[in-house]
């Protein structure tokens, strides 16, 4: 098993999945401004 600890509990290849359904709802615009720090609300469209 690989040790996934920077990115949280998950492991990356669930952050990916995760990423990719997002996307589908917000853009990838909105992940990569996710990633990169800035505040983006997503409570509206959770």
């Amino acid at each position: 098993m690989v040790e996934w600890v920077a990115g949280g509990p998950q492991p990356p290849q669930a952050c990916r999945a995760e990423d990719g359904a997002l996307a589908t709802r917000v853009g990838p615009a909105a992940i990569e401004s996710i990633r990169i720090g800035r505040s983006v609300h997503l409570e509206g469209n959770a």
